[in-house]
């Protein structure tokens, strides 16, 4: 489970739209493209499928593609293969952002499995910290996708649970980035636990 709540920035792309859901239930789907930063400088070009509950209201049916908006809600992640798709909830849309430039930027909460190592490191002014990746995991039919997100702690101390294949519950800053291409995951920990799964006890009466 990998949930965002962030404030993002982008371009439309999409313009809105009415659909409804298989309930009967409307809301308002767009698209707005947002360049993910790479350490060359160029970046990529993702798009985000943004869905807001109601009807489509007048301000949005107005909407250009183009024109650069604010939104702030819920981020989520889809793998399909080896494409990563961009989903949001929308709370709030601004059609006179405040910020400038194209970015996402919020909170990560995450549920999911550590991987293969585990590091301890020091930074250039000796603090020292904690990088792994982890994690979730999302079925598809048959089959199983799994989104993976690198995780860096600021600590001095290595729980006893962060270790290769051990289940875990993180929050932490959001950072989205591109290399070769592809969008990578990364989250900066404020909070961090071991994930035990609920015990179910089964009986007859």
């Amino acid at each position: 489970m990998i949930k965002c709540e962030v404030t993002l920035c982008g371009i439309v792309s999409r313009v809105a739209t009415r659909r409804t859901t298989k309930d009967g239930k409307a809301y308002t789907n767009f698209a707005v493209k947002v360049n993910i930063p790479e350490r060359n400088g160029t970046g990529i070009t993702a798009e985000v499928f943004i869905n807001r509950e109601g009807e489509l209201s007048e301000e949005l049916s107005g909407m250009a593609t183009g024109n650069r908006i604010q939104v702030q809600g819920e981020l989520t992640f889809r793998k399909r293969g080896e494409m990563l798709y961009l989903n949001m909830d929308a709370k709030t849309i601004d059609m006179q952002p405040s910020m400038t430039n194209d970015e996402i930027v919020g909170e990560m909460t995450f549920r999911g499995k550590i991987g293969k190592e585990v590091e301890c490191k020091q930074d250039k002014k000796g603090n020292p910290y904690i990088v792994f990746s982890a994690f979730s995991t999302e079925k598809n039919g048959d089959s199983f996708n799994y989104t993976w997100v690198r995780f860096i702690h600021f600590s001095s101390e290595k729980k006893e649970y962060l270790q290769p294949k051990r289940k875990i519950n993180a929050k932490g800053i959001l950072d989205l980035s591109a290399f070769n291409g592809r969008i990578n995951i990364s989250c900066r920990v404020s909070e961090m636990s071991e994930y035990i799964p609920p015990q179910f006890n089964s009986y007859r009466q």
